[in-house]
């Protein structure tokens, strides 16, 4: 089964960035408010969504998730 190619990233409480797969190429892209500690953000960006939720929230010290949306 093919992954979705856009996730939103929530973190306390809101949306604060997305996750982007475009021709096999993945991307963070990050809104203005999201927290400094995901802003600076440079490991790894793969199809693994559970394992960069995992990451993250650790970064961050606070619960980080990824849901798919249709496209």
């Amino acid at each position: 089964m093919k992954s979705p190619p856009l996730w939103t990233i929530s973190a306390q409480g809101r949306v604060v960035g997305s996750l982007m797969c475009e021709a096999g190429a993945w991307r963070l892209s990050w809104f203005d408010e999201a927290p400094q500690r995901l802003v600076n953000y440079a490991g790894r960006v793969d199809g693994d969504v559970e394992a960069l939720a995992i990451v993250l929230t650790e970064r961050l010290g606070a619960p980080v998730r990824l849901e798919s949306l249709p496209v």
